[in-house]
């Protein structure tokens, strides 16, 4: 008798809002549509904010993989261009662009791309600072690469440290940027620093095997290249005895 008393009561109290309801609507009919506005918008930014945020990282990665082509293009041209005039101006447009695509990605709020960018920034400068001088652009400042080679190596050293302080937590790119770090070492022949670091990414225990292994693979390769190279000394020519006179000359 109780259930069935208050199943009656519930369904007179449905009743009772449904016929109430017109008036209900007319009364607040403006603020509930404020409400579902609302509630609409804010679904609506949300969902723009999480679109946007992903098509700026997709951006993102396509910079990264453009700028990183620039170059690996930059090392493939003496393949096929002679050293003059239009290598340099090819590899001056390339380094360009690299630079103009990475130099938006170092302020990326997502720090997998940030860490890419600036790691690609110590790349950059590490191969200016390796180039081989074309001796066509002597002449021309337009195709000069500016800065030193240490300059270079300088600023490549201060990308790849802050992959490493920042950025640590993305283990792979903090592991390319010691390796980059070991060769500037190398670059500078403070071989004992090379050593340090090509240690460091073989004892870590989060390094990718594959990257273990090729610190090893530098490791041993330390040891053959700091040894000095000794050149034996030139020798005197031998006197010939065949050029003596074979004859005495006549009394």
């Amino acid at each position: 008798m109780k259930a069935e008393r208050r199943h009656e009561l519930q369904h007179n109290s449905l009743a009772a809002f449904l016929s109430r309801l017109p008036e209900i609507v007319r009364e607040h009919g403006s603020k509930i549509l404020l409400g579902i506005i609302i509630v609409l918008l804010v679904t609506i930014l949300i969902y723009t904010r999480s679109r946007s945020r992903q098509e700026a990282i997709d951006i993102g990665w396509t910079n990264i993989s453009a700028a990183r082509s620039s170059l690996e293009r930059v090392k493939l041209l003496p393949r096929f261009l002679e050293p003059g005039e239009q290598l340099a101006q090819a590899r001056k447009q390339l380094l360009e662009a690299a630079s103009n695509t990475i130099d938006p990605m170092l302020a990326s709020d997502n720090e997998q791309i940030a860490a890419e960018a600036y790691l690609l920034l110590g790349d950059l400068h590490l191969l200016k600072a390796n180039l081989t001088p074309i001796a066509a652009a002597a002449t021309q400042p337009a195709l000069q690469i500016e800065g030193t080679p240490e300059e270079h190596l300088a600023r490549a050293q201060d990308a790849y440290e802050k992959v490493v302080r920042v950025y640590s937590d993305q283990v792979q790119a903090a592991d390319n940027a010691r390796f980059g770090l070991a060769t500037i070492a190398e670059n500078r022949r403070d071989f004992d620093r090379a050593q340090e670091i090509y240690s460091q990414i073989r004892d870590n225990p989060n390094t990718l095997p594959a990257y273990r292994t090729l610190a090893e693979m530098r490791l041993k390769m330390l040891d053959s290249i700091r040894k000095p190279v000794y050149l034996a000394p030139v020798a005197e020519p031998a006197t010939d005895a065949t050029t003596e006179p074979a004859t005495a000359p006549a009394q």
